[in-house]
């Protein structure tokens, strides 16, 4: 499935919290996070996060995306959170899941459209491991204790608050030529027969587009740095428990940081 994340790159409607930047009109101070959490919490494939702070008037304080586990990502979240604004993860996983089998509501809604241009939504129900009530996501979500409602995150003033994401449409919407039957960009390495560098180039730029419209120069930047990756590969090590706060994503692991999920193409 064509995916942008943010996982590592944070969503449009999280972002429009600061919107208009380079007006004087400030807007409400927000802790962005955007959490690719990979499901599953293997060791040997992890998720991704990164952050950046809006402070009502522009962005700052961009931390580039970093190989995480739902432990990790749980002390990286808290390190983060501040008394005087309200703190919004980005969370590129279901979170509920109230079907016991086949799609939910809202992914066979979109199913169509994502086959349309090419990808496929990866079912989720309470009859998989990964949704079960004993699966790594619901624990995360209980430790983290965020309230899980996209509206009252809006115009939040304070507070811990989450709202699952679903990259492939936001990937569709930040470049038209990926909206068109067939025409989702194929860009994770970890699926060698499909992968194109060009689209993963693709990917970037317009990712670095969405971040220069938004005035944030540093997530621009960084962007800008991956352009020039010459074989991109999916990473494959090991996350440490909790992380250090300060580690950065190999330039190789943007596959991950442009939030390729478990059904990415």
């Amino acid at each position: 499935m064509p995916t942008l994340g943010d996982k590592t790159t944070l969503t449009h409607s999280a972002m429009d919290r600061c919107a208009d930047v380079s007006s004087t009109r400030r807007r409400q101070a927000t802790v962005l996070i955007g959490f690719d959490s990979a499901w599953a919490n293997k060791k040997n494939a992890p998720g991704a996060i990164c952050s950046v702070l809006c402070d009502g008037v522009g962005f700052m304080d961009f931390r580039p995306p970093e190989l995480i586990d739902f432990d990790g990502a749980l002390y990286y979240i808290q390190s983060l959170q501040r008394p005087d604004m309200p703190t919004l993860v980005a969370l590129d996983q279901p979170t509920l899941v109230p079907n016991e089998t086949g799609m939910r509501p809202v992914a066979r809604a979109v199913a169509s459209l994502i086959s349309w241009m090419g990808g496929d939504v990866q079912p989720a129900n309470r009859g998989l491991p990964l949704f079960r009530e004993d699966a790594p996501i619901h624990g995360f979500l209980k430790k983290l204790g965020a309230t899980e409602d996209p509206e009252a995150a809006r115009t939040a003033k304070r507070g811990l608050h989450l709202m699952e994401v679903f990259p492939a449409l936001a990937l569709a919407s930040l470049d038209a030529s990926f909206f068109g039957r067939g025409t989702g960009p194929r860009y994770n390495p970890a699926r060698q027969k499909t992968f194109r560098v060009e689209h993963w180039r693709a990917v970037i730029a317009a990712a670095q587009a969405e971040a220069a419209s938004f005035e944030c120069s540093s997530l621009a930047a960084w962007l800008d740095e991956q352009r020039g990756t010459p074989s991109p590969k999916r990473p494959t090590r090991t996350v440490s428990t909790p992380p250090s706060a300060c580690s950065s994503l190999s330039v190789g692991g943007l596959a991950r940081a442009i939030s390729p999920s478990p059904s990415a193409t």
